[in-house]
């Protein structure tokens, strides 16, 4: 499947089509706004004039404003939220703009930010920068939701495997999800605005947003709605007869009578069901991003080449959308009642509360036990999308994943990068891993033994995400990763940072010894914090006892002596090196990042030190 490129021209000219019109919709909702208010001065006197002088001209003239003020704030409403459509869509493209550039990842991308909790210790979440300013998962996260995003997040941090964790093909069922949605760039915007927040509102005292549904109970006998039927009928008889026979006048204080009479009951009957603590205008909003975002997910049947991938997924979709068109109108219906002129006028006058009351009973009823999985749906349909913008934009190959062996190449990939550099510092390198083996990296400082070890890695984690790789080529088997790179002191728990080290070790060997696909284990510059006699000892030991063992293990060193376990182990320790090419006795640095089989022959820690005035 070809993919077509999300790149920055694509970028720039949705930007520049979205910013356009979105400039004509916000004036035409300040003109709107305008008109608002001229009708509410006009309101304001006609109410004053009925006060004044009681007639039948000033009160229908009064009722007509009033409408015209209600009907203008609808369609205000409908055209802010085209308005807020767009400012979203332009956002999306100025990241866009941000992603695909060349250069370093900006900082003005902090706003699109969101937090995240990592388990303190985490085998690898800070050690391969998946996490924090510049992330991995910040580079990913095209997620409008913060489901999108818990659920992408889950899919990178998750420490066992697909096949551990689900019983599922590792990367593969999800890769051919990805494909599906790589080509369709004009979509995955659209996804992204539907499912992106409106306004934040704070909730009301005593709700719990996420739980309301469990907060509604079972729908009303049916002689309660019989009855408000029959009470709306004879108030509105009532209002008719004394207009008729007493005048208007008369009639427009039985209207008040009567509807403060009703508005008493349907107050008193919404907190019997604890609709009273919904936020309306919260959830309103929140049935409108996730009927919109299932409604683009059910649109995948019209604009997919092949959806064969995600076919169960749509079908959801549908459902979903149809079920929870009836609860925007519901929700709708709901925030209307805070406008007085509706809440203390016709609402109130035909019982609206209580027909509102039993149609929200009747829907919590039917569909409740759906809504979690609706948005489980919309999570895993926005962080398959984030993957496949990751395709769509980058440069990259999609990894073919090999049956799991003891024997044959266990990673084999050809000029790999770092997925998180700017591309114009990229260096590709390329390596063959296998079952039981040790790799030795040595080199010079700040020569890019880290940051190889890191690409490795985040090449795993991007295959068994379902993405694709920053190579020309790259073949590996399921495996799971361990990594010990950072670390800390913890004060809290009285260790050293020497003491945190080991006991990292200690874990991630633990971990390797444990059931799932094959482990990799990469160490970077291990027991810094003892003796170079005891930091040799206890780094041989570590690696011996991982020879011939299932899964791979990656140490950087500056203990050149270890390179005599490839002498010992010649099928299983294999050595590689980064090199400083300048000139050793000049005080300047010179790296091509390119990776040499053997161990290093020459250091520059000195140089660097005189470089900085320290010798």
């Amino acid at each position: 499947m070809s993919i077509a490129p999300a790149d920055h021209a694509w970028h720039e000219s949705q930007r520049q089509q979205t910013e356009a019109a979105e400039l004509r919709e916000r004036r035409r909702c300040d003109l709107l706004a305008l008109a608002r208010f001229a009708i509410l001065a006009l309101l304001i006197f006609a109410i004053a004039m009925v006060a004044g002088a009681p007639g039948a001209t000033p009160i229908i003239g009064t009722a007509i404003l009033a409408g015209l003020w209600l009907f203008t704030g609808l369609i205000q409403g409908q055209w802010t939220e085209r308005r807020d459509q767009l400012r979203r869509k332009m956002a999306y493209h100025i990241h866009g703009l941000a992603r695909v550039a060349h250069g370093d990842w900006p900082e003005a991308m902090q706003k699109y930010r969101r937090p995240i909790a990592v388990r303190p210790g985490h085998a690898f979440a800070y050690d391969l920068d998946v996490v924090g300013s510049g992330g991995l998962l910040e580079r990913l996260d095209t997620c409008g939701s913060q489901y999108g995003y818990d659920q992408l997040a889950e899919w990178l941090l998750d420490e066992k495997s697909q096949e551990e964790e689900h019983g599922t093909e590792w990367g593969g069922g999800r890769a051919a999800q990805v494909k599906a949605l790589a080509h369709l760039n004009a979509w995955r915007a659209d996804l992204y605005v539907a499912a992106s927040p409106r306004i934040q509102r704070k909730l009301k005292k005593g709700a719990d947003q996420n739980n309301w549904l469990s907060q509604i109970p079972a729908p009303y006998a049916s002689s309660i709605r019989l009855g408000a039927w029959l009470g709306s009928l004879t108030m509105l008889g009532v209002l008719a007869a004394a207009t008729w026979w007493l005048g208007i006048t008369a009639a427009l204080f039985a209207a008040i009578v009567l509807i403060g009479i009703a508005h008493t009951l349907e107050k008193r009957l919404l907190q019997s069901t604890s609709l009273d603590l919904i936020d309306a205008d919260a959830e309103l909003d929140n049935t409108i991003a996730l009927r919109q975002s299932l409604h683009q997910v059910a649109r995948l049947k019209e604009v997919a080449q092949d959806t064969v991938e995600l076919h169960d997924v749509i079908i959801q979709a549908e459902e979903a959308d149809r079920a929870l068109t009836q609860l925007e109108y519901l929700m709708g219906a709901l925030a209307r009642r805070a406008n007085p002129l509706w809440a203390l006028g016709p609402g109130a006058l035909m019982l609206s509360g209580v027909h509102l009351a039993q149609q929200i009973r009747g829907w919590v009823a039917e569909y409740a036990q759906n809504a979690q999985q609706w948005r489980s749906t919309l999570a895993q349909v926005e962080a398959l999308s984030a993957l496949a913008t990751w395709s769509a934009e980058q440069d990259g190959v999609w990894p073919e994943i090999i049956p799991a062996s003891e024997e044959g190449a266990l990673l084999d990939v050809e000029d790999l990068s770092h997925p998180l550099l700017p591309m114009p510092l990229r260096v590709g390198n390329s390596l063959g891993l296998r079952h039981g083996q040790v790799l030795v990296l040595t080199g010079a400082n700040a020569s890019g033994k880290s940051t190889w070890m890191r690409t490795l890695s985040l090449c795993i984690l991007l295959a068994r995400a379902g993405t694709t790789v920053p190579a020309t080529s790259c073949r590996l088997q399921p495996l799971r990763l361990a990594t010990v790179m950072r670390v800390h002191d913890d004060l809290a728990a009285g260790k050293s940072r020497f003491q945190a080290e080991v006991a990292r070790l200690a874990e991630s060997l633990r971990y390797a010894q444990g059931p799932g696909p094959a482990p990799v284990l990469v160490f970077d510059e291990i027991l810094g914090g003892t003796n170079s006699a005891e930091r040799h000892a206890g780094t041989e030991a570590i690696i011996r006892s991982r020879l011939g063992s299932p899964g791979v293990m990656l140490v950087a060193t500056h203990d050149l002596a270890l390179a005599q376990l490839a002498e010992d182990f010649p099928d299983q320790v294999e050595l590689a090196h980064f090199a400083d090419n300048a000139d050793e006795n000049s005080v300047d640095l010179a790296f091509d990042y390119l990776l040499r089989p053997g161990v290093i022959q020459s250091t520059n820690a000195l140089r660097i030190m005189r470089k900085a005035g320290l010798l």
